[in-house]
C-alpha cells in the first residue's frame, strides 16, 4: 500500500514593527529581510525571511506600518496586530520623544497581546552617533526593556551595524516565548524623565547659562558656561 507522504510546511510567524515615524523601522525591516521585496496588503507592507526558529524552519513575516503610524497607534488596522507572534518596538536614540512614546505603542500592543504567548524586542536605532548627540542612554533603554518584558539591542540601520543581532534576538525570543505581561507602571516610570532638549535659560543679560549635555542621564548633567557680560554703554562728551 503506497504511503502518502505530506510535504512538511514551514509555519508562518508574524512580526510587527511599531514606533514613531522616521525612527528607522522600514530600514530595519529591509535589513532583516535581506533585501527581499515588500508585499503590500490591507494598507501595510511585509517582507518574508525563512530562518530557523527553535528546532525547525519558519517563514518570518516582517510587517511594516507603511507610514500609517504618523496618524497614531489607533490609525493602524486591527489586522496589523492580530495573529502576531512578536513585535519590534523601535526608537531613535537622538530623539527622546520617540523613546517616551514607546510607552504609548506598548499600551496599544498590550490591548491585543497582554497575557498571551508573545515576544518583544526593544530596538534602539542610530547607535553610531556621538555622545553629544545621543539623548537616550543605554542604561535607560535597558531599564525600559525590563519594564516591557523585552529583549534589548542597539543598532545602526544606516550602515547595518548589529541589524543581524536584532534578528537573532528576535528568533531566540520566539523560540522561547512565554506569556507576555509587562508592567505599565514600570514602563511609565522608565520614560517619564525623557524630555525634549532643554532650552538655554537666562535670567538677564548678565546671567550664567547652562546647556544640557546628553550623558548617562542627559537631563541631569550640565556644562557651566562663562558668565555673559552685557557690553558697557557708551557715553558722549
Amino acid at each position: 500500500m503506497p504511503i502518502n507522504r505530506k510535504k512538511k510546511m514551514c509555519p508562518e510567524l508574524k512580526v510587527i514593527a511599531l514606533g514613531d515615524a522616521r525612527v528607522g523601522k522600514t530600514s530595519l525591516l529591509k535589513a532583516l529581510a535581506g533585501g527581499s521585496s515588500a508585499t503590500a496588503t490591507a494598507g501595510v507592507d511585509f517582507r518574508v525571511r525563512v530562518s530557523e526558529v527553535g528546532s525547525g524552519l519558519a517563514k518570518i513575516q516582517l510587517w511594516d506600518t507603511a507610514d500609517q503610524e504618523k496618524y497614531g497607534a489607533c490609525a493602524l488596522p486591527a489586522a496589523y496586530f492580530r495573529h502576531a507572534r512578536a513585535a519590534l518596538l523601535v526608537f531613535d536614540v537622538t530623539d527622546s520623544n520617540s523613546f517616551a512614546n514607546v510607552a504609548r505603542w506598548a499600551e496599544h500592543l498590550q490591548s491585543y497581546h497582554n497575557g498571551r504567548e508573545f515576544s518583544v524586542v526593544l530596538v534602539a536605532n542610530r547607535s553610531e552617533v556621538s555622545p553629544l548627540k545621543r539623548l537616550v542612554s543605554t542604561r535607560r533603554g535597558q531599564q525600559l526593556a525590563r519594564a516591557l518584558d523585552a529583549k534589548y539591542v542597539e543598532c545602526n540601520t544606516r550602515d547595518g551595524t548589529n541589524t543581524e543581532q536584532v534578528f537573532e534576538l528576535l528568533t531566540d525570543a520566539m523560540a522561547t516565548t512565554s506569556s507576555w505581561s509587562p508592567s505599565s507602571e514600570a514602563i511609565a516610570a522608565s520614560v517619564k524623565d525623557e524630555v525634549t532638549p532643554a532650552k538655554i535659560e537666562t535670567d538677564s543679560a548678565n546671567a550664567e547659562w547652562s546647556v544640557p549635555v546628553p550623558m548617562e542621564a542627559p537631563h541631569d548633567h550640565y556644562v557651566r558656561m562663562p558668565r555673559r557680560v552685557a557690553p558697557a554703554s557708551s557715553t558722549t562728551a
